[in-house]
């Protein structure tokens, strides 16, 4: 395994005052030159913070006057398809009763927009005022039983500016999502919560959901929308339905420059202590193997047959 020597080396040229992407570029080659087959779990960490630099933080540093990325993402049935399809006006993304119904991810961008690495997902223009600065996301559901549906929905976290953590009336609880709404402010997004789907007195529910979410200190942004009983093959409420989302969207727009500085901010200092810890445990790891190497040779030359590790 090689030494994380070049990783550390790149962590303190950056606090040094480094020109930041000049900086981080190298952090993502230095950790993209570990081999870590040895360990499945370490390995994975190098891999979500490379990707998190490469398709996260270098566009932004790099682009910063790009559409913000926002990214829906809950559990099956919360109904992240009809309140994307109700924000933009259009039936963009499917829905219905058979789940899971995204499989791949929706970019929705407004007309004329590129959208960079959309590897799989599927791209539709439309020309929504929120589209003008912001790229709405459909995620597949992260609670499905196919995990590729859940490793593109965490992918696509690791890359959103906000996550919009979508959750029904009913299944608020469940523990999956929470886990990404942890993943998420793990890594600095900015997080808008939505208790969907909410019917006449939920009273309870929603101050159930406001309590978990505070214990997450992810309580700022509480969005709720009323439960709309919809023909046979409507695939969006009423535009009122979802005016406090599209609201807590605009005042994102409204202080764009600020708000990505921030995001921006947050998610340096975050991937800062990631990359501290992934380290230590890799020196750790490091040490252990060392001590097996010594071990090994120590039986070899003993005559030992049997070797415990």
């Amino acid at each position: 395994m090689r030494r994380p020597r070049a990783t550390i080396g790149v962590v303190v040229a950056v606090r040094r005052g480094d020109r930041l992407p000049d900086g981080v570029t190298r952090l993502a080659a230095a950790l993209e030159a570990l081999d870590l087959r040895v360990d499945f779990e370490l390995a994975r960490r190098c891999r979500d913070l490379s990707e998190t630099i490469r398709n996260y933080l270098l566009p932004r540093l790099e682009k910063p006057g790009s559409p913000l990325l926002v990214v829906f993402a809950g559990p099956t049935g919360s109904g992240k398809s009809t309140l994307i399809n109700s924000l933009t006006g259009l039936d963009l993304s499917a829905t219905g009763p058979r789940r899971p119904t995204t499989r791949a991810p929706l970019f929705v961008v407004f007309e004329g927009t590129e959208v960079e690495d959309a590897g799989e997902g599927v791209v539709i223009a439309g020309a929504a005022p929120v589209l003008r600065h912001m790229t709405l996301v459909d995620t597949p559901d992260i609670d499905s039983t196919d995990t590729e549906h859940r490793r593109v929905a965490e992918s696509l976290i690791d890359r959103a500016d906000i996550v919009v953590f979508v959750v029904s009336a009913l299944r608020y609880a469940d523990q999956v999502p929470w886990e990404v709404l942890r993943r998420a402010a793990s890594r600095g997004a900015a997080v808008v919560s939505v208790i969907n789907r909410l019917p006449p007195g939920s009273l309870g529910a929603v101050t159930d959901f406001t309590r978990l979410l505070e214990a997450e200190g992810a309580g700022e942004h509480l969005i709720r929308v009323p439960e709309h009983h919809l023909p046979e093959g409507a695939a969006r409420v009423p535009s009122l339905a979802v005016g406090e989302l599209r609201r807590a969207l605009f005042d994102v727009l409204a202080e764009r420059a600020r708000q990505q500085g921030e995001m921006v901010n947050r998610v340096v200092h975050a991937l800062a202590e990631q990359v501290g810890a992934f380290v230590a445990d890799v020196r750790a790891m490091e040490g252990r193997l060392v001590e097996i190497g010594h071990e090994t040779r120590r039986r070899v030359m003993s005559g030992t047959v049997a070797l415990s590790l």
